[in-house]
């Protein structure tokens, strides 16, 4: 649907769903369900993420939930989730906004194993204008394990915002909590 998005749109869009994933892990809240069927661009173009029905608190979570492209191994296996499942979820997201494709395309739950084996192709290998800074964030982000992935939404923020070209702070900040 979007490929193609313009990288500094990508970049954008990806800092307001991230702003409001900080919101959330503040609160020690995890969205859950990040990826492209929950976010919406308003008119003056800022992303919101939409949908916290499956809303959880850090932890253990009883039922697996999400979309499966964009679901993180350690929800699947049942394990603990922090933030840092949000952030599996953002950086599916980022794939498929760049590129116009899943980066672990599974129709299934049952599939995921099975495509986790192999290693997604980096952004810029499908499209060449794909900055090499945005290219390491965005794997990093789908990272399978947890410890691989950036530390935190503030620094997901930071990182678009410089690769990106962003103005630090907007007005949509403010918004990004609600939806």
């Amino acid at each position: 649907a979007m490929k193609g998005c313009p990288i500094d749109v990508a970049c954008s869009m990806l800092r307001d769903v991230a702003s409001a994933l900080a919101l959330l892990h503040a609160r020690c809240l995890l969205h859950r369900d990040v990826g492209p069927r929950n976010v919406r661009c308003s008119g003056d173009g800022a992303a919101k993420l939409i949908d916290f029905g499956v809303l959880a608190t850090t932890g253990i979570v009883g039922e697996i939930a999400g979309t499966p492209p964009c679901m993180p191994p350690e929800s699947v296996r049942r394990l603990p989730l922090d933030h840092k499942a949000d952030l599996f979820g953002l950086g599916a997201l980022a794939y498929w906004l760049l590129t116009g494709r899943h980066a672990y395309p599974a129709k299934l739950i049952s599939d995921l194993e099975g495509v986790w084996a192999a290693r997604p192709q980096r952004p810029s290998e499908l499209r060449s204008d794909v900055p090499p800074a945005l290219d390491d964030l965005v794997l990093s982000m789908l990272s399978l394990d947890p410890l691989g992935r950036p530390s935190r939404a503030a620094e997901v923020i930071d990182r678009l915002v410089a690769i990106g070209g962003l103005d630090p702070t907007t007005e949509s900040e403010a918004e990004a909590g609600r939806g």
